[in-house]
């Protein structure tokens, strides 16, 4: 391994985890939803702490995450040269698709890259490398991260042909949270802990009540619903919608697309809601009590989080 080679690799990007701190910090209240019991000295068991004060460097992130191992030979190629770009890219699409306000060159360029970068973000996690190993049945952490990349652009297709709508948090006291699957799923009638939704299975985007959420930085969010919802929302919302497809040219309008909407606070906790459900294991925010949204949201039933709002 060269001097150069990173050995720990981030997960959610540094730059994409600084959009949720405030514009004074430099670190998180970072939770970690299932802290691990053990012993220092083989005697001894203790619970490690759940809430921590760390920064975005050590947020997160896994040591060795996307190397690739042949024999004692290692190579971090899939985080420089996949990756790499990829961020460099989404970095300007997440920034340009958060201050949206209507149609203009800079829009237009961040929202042409924006389902991919949103697709590389789904299947980098520690989950989604999981979810695709056991999707194609291999056991291989190398072949897992080969097919990665031919699988790359899997949902951009049905994303491109969805309602587009950037919400924000600016009027509520309340943001938005930042957490381990940060393009997150959601569908009413999936439950999180359902044999579909357990861990590391999900929801598929091909059904028609699922919805994506996908926060842009502390007071913006962008929800993608399926068309076929739009139009009749007493669908089966677990039924596959017509013509789910995937690496199909699809043409988005970029008029249609939904902006200026701001959040209540109760709406803001909901979203944090779900995607504190739907983390695997972390969650991060800029204020220690955003962590906790049900402790303050006015329902909590997964079917009825998004009955008179979304």
């Amino acid at each position: 391994m060269s001097a150069q080679q990173s050995r720990v690799h981030h997960y959610v990007p540094q730059w994409y985890q600084k959009r949720f701190l405030k514009s004074e910090q430099n670190r998180f209240y970072y939770l970690d939803l299932r802290p691990e019991t053990v012993s220092d000295d083989g005697v001894h068991r203790h619970r490690r702490r759940d809430l921590l004060r760390w920064g975005p460097t050590r947020c997160f992130c896994a040591d060795e995450l996307y190397t690739v191992e042949l024999g004692a030979w290692l190579s971090d190629e899939i985080e420089r040269r996949f990756f790499g770009p990829i961020d460099s890219r989404g970095k300007k699409s997440v920034s340009a698709i958060a201050e949206f306000e209507g149609l203009s060159r800079s829009s237009a360029e961040g929202l042409d890259y924006l389902p991919a970068y949103m697709d590389a973000q789904r299947m980098r996690t520690p989950r989604g490398l999981e979810r695709f190993q056991k999707l194609v049945d291999i056991r291989d952490r190398n072949q897992t991260l080969f097919v990665m990349q031919q699988l790359f652009q899997l949902n951009t297709t049905m994303w491109t042909e969805g309602i587009w709508e950037i919400a924000r948090a600016r009027q509520s006291p309340t943001k938005f949270i930042v957490t381990d699957e940060p393009v997150t799923f959601f569908n009413a009638k999936v439950f999180p802990d359902s044999k579909v939704g357990k861990y590391p299975g999900d929801v598929g985007l091909d059904k028609i009540g699922t919805r994506t959420i996908f926060p842009l930085g502390i007071d913006s969010c962008l929800l993608v619903t399926h068309t076929q919802f739009v139009r009749n929302p007493w669908s089966n919302l677990s039924a596959s919608r017509l013509n789910a497809r995937a690496y199909q040219d699809a043409m988005m309008n970029l008029l249609d697309i939904q902006f200026g909407r701001e959040l209540t606070e109760d709406e803001v906790l909901r979203i944090n809601l779900i995607l504190k459900r739907r983390a695997t294991r972390y969650i991060a925010a800029a204020e220690e009590e955003w962590l906790y949204p049900e402790k303050r949201v006015s329902v909590q039933h997964w079917s009825k989080l998004d009955d008179d709002w979304f």
